[in-house]
C-alpha cells in the first residue's frame, strides 16, 4: 500500500496529552492527523485478521472528510478491562499510516460489571486515536457508524 499516492493533508493541529496523575492518560482538544499514506483494518475476530482498502484512494478521501469534522473530546481515557485474554476481542481497529506516523482509531468501549460478569460496551460517536502510547478521544459519527456497525467490511479484502 505505500507509495499508492493517495496522501491527503488534513490540517489540523498537534495532540497534546497532559498528566493528570499516576497511570492517568488525558488530552487536550486538539489532533494532528497528518497526510493519510494508507488504510488498513484489523478485524474483530480472535485471528485479528488485517484488512486492506479495495479502493485506497476513494477511501483515503472519505475518511479524510470524516476526521476533518471529528470534535476532540477533552478528558481522561477509560481504562481498559483488566485481565488476560489470548486473542483480540475487541472492536476492528482503523490503522492509517500518516506523516506524522502510524495512527490507531477504533470505538470507545465502556467496562460495565452486570449479574452475570464484566462487559464491555461501546460508547456510541465516540472513537479512542492512539499513536504510539498516547490516546485521546473524538466525536466522529460518519466514522464511529462506518467501523462499528461493520461497513468498513465492502470496501476491504483480506490481505
Amino acid at each position: 500500500m505505500r507509495g499508492i499516492g493517495a496522501g491527503i493533508a488534513l490540517g489540523l493541529a498537534t495532540i497534546s496529552f497532559l498528566s493528570v496523575g499516576p497511570g492517568v492518560k488525558a488530552y487536550s482538544a486538539r489532533v494532528s492527523w497528518g497526510t493519510i499514506q494508507s488504510v488498513r483494518v484489523q478485524g474483530n475476530t480472535p485471528a485479528a485478521l488485517l484488512w486492506e482498502p479495495t479502493h485506497p484512494r476513494r477511501l483515503i478521501k472519505e475518511l479524510s472528510r470524516w476526521l476533518v469534522t471529528a470534535r476532540p473530546v477533552a478528558g481522561p481515557v477509560p481504562p481498559a478491562l483488566t485481565g488476560t485474554v489470548n486473542a483480540y476481542v475487541g472492536p476492528p481497529v482503523l490503522i492509517l499510516t500518516t506523516s506524522d506516523g502510524v495512527v490507531s482509531l477504533y470505538p470507545v468501549m465502556r467496562d460495565v460489571k452486570t449479574a452475570s460478569g464484566w462487559q464491555s460496551i461501546p460508547v456510541p460517536a465516540h472513537l479512542v486515536v492512539r499513536r504510539g502510547d498516547r490516546e485521546s478521544i473524538v466525536v466522529d459519527r460518519p466514522l464511529y457508524g462506518w467501523l462499528a456497525s461493520g461497513r468498513w467490511q465492502r470496501q476491504f479484502r483480506l490481505s
